[in-house]
């Protein structure tokens, strides 16, 4: 799956597929998606507690090489899903939002994003006195980032 797609894919999104289909259990998944990860075969990102993973060059080589050992049915499923949730799961994950106690005081640190292949487009870091106001930024950043982007955009280009 991961290398028919070119951005990272969440543990929940890999997880989802994989039950969906019932190739493995919960436990099956994790276990597996680590014992990948300790291979170099998938890169693992964490962003606070979301786990985003992408295929490795390594990765990529062994998977050609045992390309034959999976069947047409499981090629045909991830294809079918893929294309039916390629762009969702794309969007999904190139729009970032987590916050994160700051040290030496009680303010939190709000960082949002929006990422691009791999790449961060737009990224901004932002102080805030509590929790509360922390966490809603992050909820509404995943609704409003599109105008927010385009309000600053606009603003820093005017003459």
């Amino acid at each position: 799956m991961l290398d028919l797609i070119d951005f990272a894919i969440t543990n929940s999104q890999i997880t989802d597929f994989m039950l969906e289909y019932d190739y493995a259990n919960y436990f099956e998944v994790q276990q597996s998606l680590s014992e990948l990860v300790d291979l170099n075969f998938l890169s693992l990102e964490l962003l606070k507690n979301n786990a985003r993973y992408t295929i490795t060059e390594d990765g990529k080589n062994v998977l050609s090489l045992l390309d034959y050992k999976i069947t047409s049915k499981i090629k045909q499923n991830v294809y079918n899903y893929l294309k039916e949730n390629k762009y969702a799961l794309k969007d999904k994950n190139s729009i970032v939002a987590y916050y994160f106690a700051s040290e030496n005081s009680s303010d939190y640190t709000v960082s949002l994003q929006i990422k691009e292949n791999k790449s961060n487009m737009f990224e901004i870091n932002l102080l805030v006195p509590d929790e509360e106001i922390a966490s809603k930024i992050c909820s509404n950043w995943q609704k409003e980032n599109e105008d927010v982007y385009e309000y600053i955009i606009k603003k820093l280009i005017q003459k």
